[in-house]
């Protein structure tokens, strides 16, 4: 597959994701590397069905890092089985995020609105990514953007 003009592209692969696995530890570690690089990075994840539990992909990083995801990634179905924080994806600290492919982001929406209310999660100063996809099932408080300058919706 063409994944475009990154000067590195890492697949989720690579750090051990597979289809029909749990991919927080890959996806870490792919985090790590792409934050430490002084090219931009494009983190790939391909088609599949991916398991992740929170994450918190926290900058600065040193360049450009664009996720795309073609896959469908999935949150716990039950809000209690979120390790760490109340947030199930959160990227933090970051000048330069592009977030593309025709994958899901799928926050087990309708599972976890029977668990819990209130608004969707969004604070702090710095730029909020570009987000060149549609396909996000979200319940509050599981997608966070924080320490960004500006939102573009």
């Amino acid at each position: 597959a063409d994944y475009g003009a990154a000067s590195q592209v890492l697949d989720i692969s690579k750090f051990g994701g597979a289809p029909n696995s749990d991919i927080t530890q890959a996806f870490a570690n792919a985090w790590k590397e792409a934050c430490e690089s002084t090219t931009a990075v494009k983190i790939v994840i391909p088609s599949g069905t991916y398991k992740l539990n929170a994450i918190d992909a926290k900058g600065p990083c040193k360049a450009p890092i664009e996720i795309h995801v073609d896959g469908t990634i999935q949150a716990p179905r039950n809000q209690d089985e979120i390790k760490g924080d109340t947030q199930w994806v959160k990227f933090s600290y970051m000048d330069s995020l592009t977030l593309s492919g025709k994958g899901v982001y799928d926050g087990q929406g309708a599972e976890v609105w029977k668990q819990k209310t209130g608004g969707p999660a969004w604070s702090g100063k710095g730029k909020m990514p570009k987000v060149f996809m549609v396909n996000i099932n979200l319940p509050d408080h599981h997608f966070h953007f924080t320490n960004f300058v500006k939102k573009y919706y």
